[in-house]
């Protein structure tokens, strides 16, 4: 206990010491930065390439907090607050900004520059600092005006561990590389170098609130342990946060992967059908043309078996449609589909020999459609043109139905129209989750947007961030239930050592009360009794009746006074001296105390022939059983009586009956008895001192044992005392 008496006073002496070296770290950080900004020196801004770069709002804000703490510290509230009101407007600004996606001119005040690899502004600063700088601005304002110091000091340590929570958070999660535990949402990651400097000032804030504390006020428990909830449930929340963002994050990757994989998956489609379509422009070229039944059999074949070929067609050289399948009436404008710059590209695509592939937007008549050419030539003569019709939406539904199912919803646009769409979830549910991607192939250009369904979103989410964040809050409560149950433990056992100190003096006042009652108290009454003998012998026979009386009673007197301060002194001196417990034979035990008070005729004492043995103090056990059979002799109403001691063995303990046959004791006295300086009869009547039982029931106690008595003279005579003794006193 001297330890923790040393170590409170030193504890108190380094709580400035750490809040000033916090708040001249937080001060050379900001500056430090600062002066990176000014000198462009990346390496210094940005600690690592990909990690976002401290801004100069940010690093501004450090020196000022740190100035504000120093002043607080020094005795200065009102600088303390004045600095600390920046601090907050600058933190409170760049949320706003955050929060509104508006420009408050916070983020650009002297420095606009890009980082070292062009990455992330270092003018923007994270939201989760400014939440920082905000919480330790507040703390900065709480130390003006004066006032509740005892509240303001607790919110103060309150605010300094949220910071510091919010600080160390970041730092685990940049170590550990999860990004979405340091950053909210999609907005600007905290830098590492910031974090720090948020650890740095909210350990100065939480010691300047520990120092600001009222002397009567510490150790303040309580806020301690808020302060633990507080950082220990941002610790759970950001793990949380981060174990819901890895999840979208799978989604969101997930939502790629099936795009790129049906992108691919479309693009080798689209090649084979075009390579079909050649392959069939082949056996024309190769036989100079072929039987129009043979051409219509393998044009209803191909349309059969192909995605969303809707139609082919041969068109001659003059641009005119000759053949088709299946068979409708064509019109001559429809051979050139209506675009006037379809021959020049069409004459290019006869030149060079090679398929054309052209995209047509839907409209009131048809569905969003391509249309293929593949140039045919009769003995090297060109002959036309193979046109195949290919419906956009024939072509993507099966197609996404086989791939995605009713996991993800797509929409295909070519120059801002859109050309197919199959939505399950409305975009607006899932936007934040929401793939863009471009499909290209041949002269096809479309923009693809893909999103996660409801569905998917329930399949790939899990229970763990709902549990981790409802686990850890638990354990947080925990752990502060065990640190307040710590402490009272340490409270009491405080509480038992300062007892234990007055005990230990109690017991030294009694020592000396004890040597008074023995030596200068029971001196005189000796004198008193000498000086009562000295009379009788000087008188002798010429005493009077009266004065003989008188005398004998003054001697009665002192021999009573006497038997009280002995009883009293035997009283005291009981627990006081450690004796070691043994075994040892109760009847042995009997038969002394029965030899020690010289039964008078007429009276006996019974006991068993056989008795469990008896563990603890031997000389105890005799001396309750002196003043149990020698009460049962004393109080006796006749000239003949009879004491029966039993023992009867039980789980943990023997039980004793000493039993009498004399008047009883009346229920009215059966507590009663076992006080001090308590008897049945006037001692005048009766002389004791009344200390008998008390140290009866004391002894016993004292051994781990109990005592009642049980009598009623009203029914039958006789009194029984019944106590335990306990077999093993450990």
């Amino acid at each position: 206990m001297q330890l923790g008496v040393i170590l409170i006073p030193r504890l108190h002496v380094r709580l400035p010491a750490i809040a000033w070296a916090a708040g001249i770290l937080a001060i050379v950080l900001g500056l430090v930065a600062l002066a990176a900004l000014q000198t462009q020196s990346h390496n210094l801004l940005q600690l690592q390439p990909g990690d976002p770069p401290m801004p100069f709002n940010a690093a501004i804000a450090f020196a000022i907090a740190g100035a504000a703490t120093i002043a607080a510290l020094s005795g200065r509230p009102l600088a303390s607050a004045l600095l600390g009101a920046p601090v907050t407007a600058i933190g409170a600004l760049a949320l706003v900004g955050h929060a509104f996606g508006l420009d408050v001119g916070i983020d650009k005040l002297f420095f606009a520059s890009a980082a070292a690899d062009g990455g992330a502004q270092p003018d923007r600063m994270a939201p989760s600092t400014a939440f920082c700088f905000v919480l330790a601005g507040i703390a900065l304002n709480l130390t003006w005006p004066p006032g509740a110091p005892h509240l303001k000091a607790n919110a103060i340590i309150s605010l300094g561990a949220a910071t510091a929570g919010i600080g160390g958070t970041a730092i685990v999660a940049s170590m550990a590389g999860v990004e979405s535990s340091d950053g909210w949402a999609s907005f600007t990651r905290m830098a590492l170098h910031t974090a720090v400097g948020c650890v740095l000032l909210g350990i100065a804030v939480y010691f300047l609130g520990r120092q600001l504390a009222p002397a009567a006020a510490t150790p303040t428990l309580r806020w301690r342990i808020a302060a633990f909830v507080i950082v220990g449930s941002i610790l759970v929340l950001s793990l949380h946060l981060a174990l819901r963002q890895h999840e979208s994050d799978e989604i969101r990757r997930a939502t790629a992967a099936d795009q790129a994989s049906f992108r691919l998956e479309l693009k080798v489609l689209i090649e084979d059908e075009i390579n079909a379509l050649v392959r069939m422009a082949d056996r024309w070229n190769v036989r100079g043309g072929v039987p129009r039944a043979e051409w219509d059999r393998d044009a209803a074949l191909y349309i059969d078996h192909m995605y969303g070929l809707q139609s082919l067609a041969w068109i001659d050289s003059a641009l005119l449609a000759r053949w088709h399948q299946p068979a409708v009436t064509v019109s001559a404008d429809a051979d050139i589909d209506g675009i006037s710059d379809l021959q020049a590209v069409l004459q290019e695509s006869h030149t060079e020999g090679t398929p054309f592939v052209r995209q047509f937007p839907p409209n009131a008549q048809n569905a969003a459609r391509f249309h293929v050419y593949v140039p045919l030539y009769n003995d090297g003569r060109f002959d036309g043109f193979l046109r195949g019709v290919i419906r956009v939406d024939m072509l993507l539904g099966p197609l996404l139905q086989e791939h995605s199912g009713d996991r993800f919803s797509y929409v295909f646009r070519a120059g801002g129209d859109v050309i197919h769409e199959q939505i399950v979830d409305p975009l607006t549910e899932m936007a934040s989750f929401a793939h863009v991607g471009t499909f290209a192939v041949r002269d096809l250009t479309w923009d693809v947007q893909s999103w996660p369904n409801q569905s998917m979103r329930r399949a790939q989410s899990t229970r763990l961030p709902e549990l981790t964040l409802l686990g850890g809050l638990l354990m947080v409560l925990l752990l502060a239930i065990a640190m307040k149950s710590r402490h009272d433990s340490a409270l009491k056992s405080v509480e038992l050592a300062r007892s234990n100190q007055e005990l230990a003096r109690s017991n030294q006042e009694l020592e000396q009360f004890a040597y008074v009652a023995s030596h200068d108290l029971k001196a005189p009454l000796r004198g008193v009794k000498q000086l009562s003998n000295w009379i009788r012998e000087d008188l002798g026979g010429s005493l009077s009746g009266d004065s003989a009386r008188h005398l004998a009673l003054l001697e009665g007197r002192v021999t009573r006074m006497d038997d009280l301060l002995n009883g009293l002194l035997a009283y005291s001196r009981i627990g006081r001296s450690t004796v070691e417990a043994r075994t040892f034979d109760p009847r042995a035990a009997i038969r002394h105390a029965v030899d020690l008070l010289d039964l008078p005729a007429g009276f006996r004492v019974e006991y068993a022939d056989t008795m469990p043995t008896v563990v603890g103090d031997a000389n105890a056990f005799q001396h309750v059983l002196l003043n149990l059979v020698g009460n049962a002799i004393k109080h006796h109403d006749r000239d003949v009586g009879q004491v029966r001691i039993a023992a009867l063995e039980r789980e943990q303990f023997i039980e004793f009956v000493v039993a009498d046959d004399g008047p009883g004791i009346h229920a009215d006295y059966h507590e009663r008895v076992f006080r001090m300086f308590q008897t049945l009869k006037s001692r005048d009547e009766l002389e004791g001192s009344g200390m008998g039982l008390a140290i009866v029931k004391k002894v016993i106690e004292q051994e781990g044992g109990s005592i009642q008595v049980l009598s009623s003279p009203a029914v039958a005579r006789g009194t029984m005392f019944r106590f335990t003794w306990p077999k093993d006193k450990s």
